[in-house]
């Protein structure tokens, strides 16, 4: 009975290894903004002076996807939170010219002017139109890219809007 029992317990130690082995990220140790080296580090300002922060600038939120997602809709989203507090926002970003592959944004890019979402979902009541600023694209690793936001500011109002600052690394949307 001892043969089998310690046979049975080096298999599943084999298969625990496995599953971790299996979760890992194959960016390790490299700062391209994928897997464990996320660049996401964003900032939003609302005209109140109440800041959000990407979840990416949050160490307890590294285990999970803290980047940007790329749709098949057209818009690159991502979740932000209070600086305050946990309240989670969802910032979307509605392309201005369908772009829908990793490929779409070479290096140098430039997004435009396009339309926004902040809020904890996305409506019109949400919707703020571009103001000022820019956001491009700084970097594409084939498997995602990085948007560097310049004080990018957007308006829902003559009295509201928001400045957007910092990067985004974005990945196509998975699906878990």
């Amino acid at each position: 009975m001892k043969k089998p029992y310690s046979t049975i317990m080096m298999l599943a130690m084999m298969v625990a290894a496995l599953s971790l082995t299996a979760c890992g990220s194959d960016d390790d140790g490299n700062n391209d903004g994928g897997g464990s080296g996320s660049t996401t580090s964003l900032t939003i300002v609302k005209s109140n002076g109440d800041k959000y922060i990407s979840l990416g600038s949050l160490e307890w939120a590294s285990e999970y996807n803290v980047n940007g997602s790329l749709t098949d809709n057209a818009s690159i989203y991502c979740l932000m939170t209070y600086e305050k507090g946990i309240s989670v926002s969802y910032l979307y970003i509605n392309l201005v010219n369908g772009e829908k592959s990793v490929n779409d944004f070479p290096s140098g890019y430039d997004l435009g002017n396009p339309t926004v979402n902040f809020g904890t979902y996305k409506s019109s009541e949400n919707k703020y139109k571009y103001a000022s600023g820019a956001v491009k694209v700084v970097s594409n690793n084939g498997k995602g890219f990085t948007l560097k936001f310049d004080s990018y500011k957007a308006e829902r109002s003559s009295s509201s809007n928001i400045v957007i600052n910092g990067t985004m690394y974005v990945e196509k949307e998975k699906f878990y």
